[in-house]
């Protein structure tokens, strides 16, 4: 993490093939985005019912799809589900990056490519951007809920200091950029420290000990924790976000009902 933070042009060559690889619209300036990722397969069984959540919620809101190599029936759904929304000011991108391409597992690039993306955005933008995992249900407006972190941190992410693997003390289900100067420069070192490992072909999710060991090289970085609410793996009446970790939980009662109410009423089904 030293290597990033000291030289800026450290992993920048294969950030710029992601970079290369990506077509589409980034969200306007103006107000936060929250953004989420997916591939065909979370495409069709959760990203529907995330964005209809989030649309349910009836608050003006931007938010951000990143598609992994989305085919052409994803792309024409997106298209016709985002002319449908009233409040949600949807944007998408197209992510044919070589990155993935040696993978032995594609979803180790899966994880780390919001991240990538969010930096754009952060760049571009310089608004807040909310990351959330696509198989989340909002269940009230998220916003509100994460805006308080936003004065307290260059970023908002959630700490277990308890954990002693370096894995798991940045779950990272959550995590939000802001565009601070010190969150612009975490979100670039953030950026090509996952794109300079994609390229040697980890075979292991980098995005949690990436996020630890960086937060260690900057040790000026204002962190907020995360708002628990929004990443409710307990699926309780004080949560913003009912986030389905892990195929238990999606397959719960609890979670399967919040869905088909969030999908009849926005016929994601069809």
């Amino acid at each position: 993490m030293s290597k990033v933070v000291a030289n800026r042009s450290s992993g920048l060559v294969e950030l710029n093939l992601f970079d290369e690889g990506v077509s589409g619209h980034l969200p306007n300036a103006g107000s936060g985005v929250i953004l989420a990722a997916a591939d065909d397969v979370y495409y069709r069984q959760f990203a529907g019912t995330f964005l209809g959540s989030l649309e349910r919620q009836e608050q003006p809101q931007q938010v951000h799809l990143h598609l992994y190599r989305p085919s052409l029936e994803t792309l024409q759904h997106i298209e016709g589900l985002a002319s449908r929304f009233r409040y949600i000011s949807l944007t998408w991108t197209v992510d044919r990056s070589p990155l993935s391409d040696r993978l032995r597992y594609r979803s180790v690039y899966y994880t780390c490519a919001r991240f990538l993306i969010a930096t754009r955005i952060l760049h571009m933008a310089r608004v807040p951007v909310l990351c959330l995992d696509v198989d989340s249900i909002a269940v009230r407006p998220v916003w509100p809920v994460y805006e308080p972190a936003i004065g307290q941190g260059d970023v908002a992410l959630i700490r277990r200091q308890e954990e002693r693997s370096p894995l798991r003390k940045v779950l990272i289900s959550a995590a939000g950029l802001n565009p601070t100067a010190d969150g612009l420069r975490f979100a670039s070192n953030f950026s090509r420290a996952l794109a300079s490992i994609l390229a040697i072909r980890p075979n292991h999710h980098i995005d949690q000990i990436v996020a630890h060991y960086l937060i260690e090289a900057m040790p000026g970085l204002k962190i907020a924790g995360m708002p628990r609410q929004l990443a409710d793996y307990d699926f309780s009446e004080n949560g913003a976000l009912w986030t389905a970790k892990g195929w238990r939980l999606k397959k719960s009662n609890v979670y399967l009902e919040a869905k088909r109410q969030v999908d009849e009423v926005f016929e994601m089904a069809s």
